[in-house]
């Protein structure tokens, strides 16, 4: 997975697009895709995910948290920058409606940029923009563990978060396969987009591209908007105050000044929910 990311990161700012478009195509185990500036704790169940060892990541670009699997083919186009493809999405959709209608599926594009037939949304996108070229990415359901995407991008029930970073929104999702009644594998699928768009395959070399950036704490973690949280811990309810994933703040809920000797000052949030959401 996270090369799997930082590959569409060195497309985006190596590749020469000018000649031709680059489709990447790619398939990952378990995991939940974070937007750039989403809010980690808002947005994914962390004690789910542990216990179904669901892999968290975060991506380059914008939009809202996603669920990978091997039922879900993942694609990005990589074009030559051009103003009037900027925060547009039919171009790098319509091959993906193109895909369903070979299918006999009659897909279209929303208006939050997802692909979806009769209501049922079965592909979100995104958009990352440089000076050299443009990244639009997104999903395809295919056969995915619906059972789990769910609860695995839910914010723990017991949580109380206030930030500003912007929610998902969650929308009812289904399957390729469910809605055709045929099975297909997304590597099938992968096949039959390659020989819709006429594509032909490019070598590439896994060891250009900088997968620890991706794997990172600093990048996964740190990246969180400042928030506030509220939580019980014995008898006493606390205000925390959390920037790049550490405790800068800490107060009693019933009053205004900060408890500067407090033992959760300066710790890691993330290993305080371990402890306190066992």
């Amino acid at each position: 997975m996270f090369t799997n990311l930082a590959l569409e990161e060195w497309a985006l700012e190596k590749l020469d697009a000018t000649a031709t478009n680059y489709l990447i195509l790619y398939i990952n185990k378990p995991s939940v895709v974070l937007g750039r500036n989403q809010n980690l704790f808002q947005e994914v169940n962390l004690a789910y995910c542990q216990n179904k060892q669901i892999e968290v990541a975060r991506r380059i670009s914008g939009g809202g948290t996603v669920f990978h699997d091997e039922g879900n083919l993942n694609w990005a186009w990589i074009s030559a920058f051009d103003e009037k493809k900027v925060n547009r999405y039919e171009w790098a959709a319509q091959a993906i409606i193109d895909l369903l209608a070979h299918y006999n599926l009659k897909a279209y594009l929303t208006d939050r940029n997802a692909i979806e037939v009769d209501g049922m949304k079965l592909s979100g996108q995104a958009q990352f923009t440089k000076r050299k070229n443009i990244l639009s990415h997104g999903t395809l359901l295919i056969d995915a563990d619906l059972s789990s995407l769910q609860p695995a991008i839910e914010m723990d029930k017991r949580l109380r978060i206030e930030s500003k970073a912007r929610p998902s929104v969650r929308s009812q999702t289904a399957n390729l396969n469910a809605l055709t009644g045929i099975k297909r594998s997304p590597m099938e699928c992968a096949k039959d987009l390659l020989d819709l768009i006429r594509g032909s395959e490019v070598e590439f070399d896994a060891s250009l591209v900088d997968r620890e950036k991706f794997r990172s704490k600093n990048w996964i973690i740190n990246r969180s908007p400042k928030f506030r949280a509220e939580h019980t811990i014995g008898d006493e309810t606390f205000h925390l105050t959390v920037e790049k994933g550490i405790i800068v703040g800490v107060q009693k809920a019933d009053s205004q000044k900060l408890i500067t000797d407090s033992p959760y000052l300066h710790h890691s949030y993330e290993k305080l929910l371990s402890t306190i959401l066992q």
